[in-house]
């Protein structure tokens, strides 16, 4: 079963804890349409040198896929970052990124195969220290504007010409490891149609979407850490006064609104970090995704497995 998969990286990231104790050293438009595994702290890499090199990857399993006998693990969101650090604190990356799932079926029941996809390639401009000496000494604020294109297959058919995403981030330390982050993280779509055809369906084309909440890291030690928090997500489509009638708002692959063109979702999360050493990071997490517009959408439950490894 490919659940085994998170308990070979949880055993590697605790087998990498004791010998870093031993030793006295201390995210577009996919493909797959499933988004509901959670957690997610898409960072820039604390490399310190001018040129720096980091790996991030997301992925997990719904609830629904436990009724079948073999779930496929979809890691949905991965990249390399590629980043040259500016003068200011600015650092510009380049983030190729991709997608893969194993065989087995997936959260919506179907059979699937080993397949890797390419999902928006983007380009993100950083700064961390925005007004660092203004702020009190445990306080800190960083910004981000990342630009998407379009060269996953789902982009693609859906027309986009590009997604702007901006994101600000303030966060509160309340010792060496433990701290409070807040963050907003809106996006607008530059769409060729407002409406385009898939399959048999006519869909509406993204608009604008906007995700913000609140996610507490509460440090055990140097190594372990609780992170609970929230999100709230607001999604807009656009709306074609030709078809207005005909255009129906996806999420995940699933009809939720047949004649709506706004969803409001709200994430609650749980976390347990792994942290072997400052370059690299394991979180494993359960999230619990709710409809608020629509209560006749069932919740969903996903487990998830976030890794961050700054290589350079």
């Amino acid at each position: 079963m490919k659940i085994q998969l998170f308990a070979s990286i949880l055993m590697f990231s605790i087998f990498a804890q004791a010998q870093t104790s031993a030793t006295g050293a201390d995210s577009s438009s996919a493909s797959s349409t499933n988004t509901s595994v959670m957690t997610k702290d898409d960072s820039e890499p604390s490399s310190k040198s001018t040129f720096g090199m980091s790996f991030y990857s997301l992925g997990g399993y719904d609830d629904t896929q436990f009724n079948n006998p073999d779930p496929s693990f979809a890691m949905y969101d991965a990249y390399v970052s590629f980043s040259w650090k500016m003068p200011n604190d600015i650092r510009l990356a380049f983030l190729p990124t991709f997608g893969y799932t194993t065989s087995g079926n997936d959260y919506q029941g179907r059979e699937t195969t080993d397949k890797f996809y390419w999902r928006d390639f983007s380009v993100s401009v950083s700064q961390n220290n925005l007004f660092e000496n203004s702020l009190p000494a445990a306080w800190s604020l960083k910004q981000k504007a990342r630009v998407y294109l379009p060269t996953s297959d789902g982009s693609k058919e859906e027309g986009m010409i590009a997604r702007l995403r901006y994101e600000i981030e303030t966060r509160y330390n309340l010792d060496r490891y433990s701290s409070v982050r807040a963050y907003i993280k809106p996006s607008y779509y530059f769409q060729r149609t407002k409406s385009y055809l898939s399959g048999n369906s006519i869909r509406a084309s993204k608009m604008i979407d906007t995700e913000h909440g609140v996610e507490l890291n509460w440090s055990l030690n140097k190594y372990f850490s609780i992170k609970p928090g929230f999100e709230i997500a607001e999604k807009w489509a656009n709306r074609s006064d030709a078809n207005a009638a005909e255009m129906k708002f996806y999420r995940n692959g699933v009809l939720v609104n047949a004649n709506g063109t706004h969803v409001t979702e709200i994430s609650n999360r749980l976390g347990f970090e792994v942290r072997p050493n400052r370059s690299m990071n394991f979180t494993i997490g359960i999230q619990e995704k709710r409809d608020l517009i629509d209560p006749a959408v069932q919740p969903v439950t996903s487990y998830s497995l976030l890794t961050n490894i700054t290589i350079l």
